[in-house]
């Protein structure tokens, strides 16, 4: 899967192999609209993970797990992952500063103690990820921010016709690009 170069993803543009297995719960109504959302999520709108596998850069995931939406419309849920090449990943990720490199070294260690290998073995983990208030979690240690989604633009993109993810310049925001 070759993602567009506007995305500029850290890891690179090709994620190599992509498996997604769920199951969507709850009152399904039409989702065409922002009330739409809301209705799924007030009627205990789940969707259950029941299986994916990543292969993108030197980060290799397995896992499964649940997501809904909070009250804002944000997600929110919690995974279990099999994660190898996270050394590599956290390195690639301080040089693109998504993250410090002071963070980057606290979670290498913290991770280091949790696989009981040095921090530089590769190695494997199984650790549970959250997804919550805006930030991605690894047990308790907040690994970094989840930019937010801004559904009024992913609504946008019907209007238009436009799917091109965008971030928003200057804002932690992620939706659809309606134009140019």
């Amino acid at each position: 899967l070759n993602v567009p170069k506007a995305w500029a993803l850290p890891l690179s543009n090709e994620v190599s192999t992509l498996h997604f297995a769920a199951r969507l719960e709850g009152l399904i109504t039409p989702l065409a609209k922002l009330d739409g959302i809301a209705e799924w999520r007030d009627n205990g709108g789940i969707l259950e993970i029941t299986g994916i596998q990543v292969r993108y850069g030197p980060l290799q995931l397995d896992g499964n797990g649940t997501f809904a939406l909070d009250g804002n419309l944000q997600p929110i849920g919690a995974l279990t992952m099999r994660i190898e090449g996270f050394m590599q990943t956290l390195d690639i990720l301080a040089q693109q500063r998504v993250i410090g490199m002071g963070q980057a070294t606290a979670i290498k260690l913290m991770l280091a103690a949790l696989t009981g290998r040095s921090h530089g073995d590769a190695g494997h983990l199984e650790v549970p990820l959250t997804i919550q208030d805006g930030h991605l979690k690894l047990q308790s240690m907040d690994l970094m921010k989840i930019p937010e989604i801004d559904w009024q633009r992913v609504f946008e993109r019907e209007l238009t016709g436009d799917s091109r993810l965008f971030i928003a310049p200057g804002k932690s925001a992620i939706g659809f690009n309606s134009g140019g």
